[in-house]
């Protein structure tokens, strides 16, 4: 079993979460079913204690993912709830609260995911409707984005990572519907360009979005095949220096009720401090959602399924500044989201 303490704190809807420097958990908060469009900042101590910061933009606007930043602050992306009023933007909170957003033009009105490059850089990407979309790198200095790199459709980027051996870019991707999505590496300072590191087979393409830094020297992708592939979802590790690849069959995941899980599509997944893979597994209905510990080899070391059905998600994954995992959740049926800390694994 996974011992998963849960933090009474909740939120409005789907959370990205990261640790701050100032030793709290700051989540990202949208998607409130009674107030659609709702848009805060959430800062929540280790002990559970929430406090909430509004955005400017009021119900019109959501937070989507976030990162620390290169100046002690947290940025975050920033979009239109339905429309194109008030424009996307990339937000600034520092850790006292204060908010000042940034605006993006209006074609990046579908934000993606964001980090911190090692150039000092911010690297965020947008997913364009039905597919492409576009992976920006943003000066925090100048506060204007400085390159722009242009995925074609049907691919959709992901997770961005930095690769701490050569300063890269990663980015995973996903192709609705089924076909090749590949790992993708962006050189900065090379003007628009990207270079694919690893294209999967056609039996194991579909969903290679979700990318986690391991401190083993490789990096860790979660992929999902395509739907009728018949392939089972599984683990690969990529070499942060030779970018070689390695497939690892990932275990079947068993709810309570004896169902395997064949999941419809994959959650976050980090490299824990233990040296062990935890990945969320948002499986189909009656499939097992929850949190799964995986060895680097595939081996499972435990599961917990989160009890809250199949529409529980989960959009963001950290470890705090105390060592624990913490998993920001959303119940697509509720009107707001938990966040779990993950105590113990047994």
């Amino acid at each position: 079993d996974l011992s998963s303490g849960f933090q009474p704190a909740s939120f409005a809807g789907h959370g990205s979460i990261v640790a701050g420097p100032d030793g709290n958990l700051w989540i990202t908060e949208c998607l409130n079913i009674a107030n659609p469009g709702f848009g805060r900042i959430g800062k929540m101590t280790t002990s559970g204690v929430l406090t909430e910061y509004a955005l400017t933009g009021g119900v019109a606007r959501c937070p989507g993912q976030i990162t620390a930043g290169p100046d002690g602050a947290l940025w975050f992306t920033e979009y239109p709830w339905i429309n194109t009023n008030p424009p996307p933007a990339l937000g600034r909170i520092d850790v006292s609260g204060n908010i000042t957003e940034y605006p993006l033009p209006a074609s990046d009105s579908n934000g993606g995911s964001i980090v911190l490059g090692r150039d000092g850089n911010l690297w965020f990407d947008v997913q364009g409707i039905g597919g492409g979309g576009a992976i920006r790198e943003y000066s925090t200095l100048v506060h204007a984005v400085i390159d722009n790199v242009i995925i074609s459709a049907p691919m959709i980027p992901g997770t961005l990572v930095s690769n701490p051996v050569d300063g890269s870019i990663l980015a995973g991707t996903l192709v609705q519907g089924g076909g090749l999505s590949d790992i993708l590496q962006i050189v900065p300072g090379t003007s628009g360009t990207f270079a694919v590191k690893y294209t999967p087979s056609q039996a194991n393409s579909g969903d290679w979005s979700n990318l986690a830094v391991g401190r083993d020297g490789n990096i860790y992708v979660q992929f999902d095949p395509s739907p009728n592939s018949g392939s089972p979802p599984g683990l690969a590790q990529m070499s942060e220096s030779t970018y070689n690849v390695a497939l690892i069959t990932e275990p079947q995941f068993t709810q309570a009720n004896g169902h395997q899980s064949r999941t419809a599509f994959r959650g976050p997944i980090i490299y824990g401090p233990d040296a062990n893979i935890y990945v969320w597994d948002e499986g189909q209905q009656d499939d097992f959602i929850g949190l799964a510990a995986l060895s680097t080899t595939g081996t499972l070391l435990a599961q917990q399924d989160d009890g809250g059905g199949f529409h529980d998600l989960a959009d963001g994954i950290a470890i705090g500044q105390d060592g624990k995992i913490w998993i920001a959740v959303m119940n697509e049926l509720a009107s707001h989201g938990f966040v779990y800390q993950l105590t113990a694994v047994h």
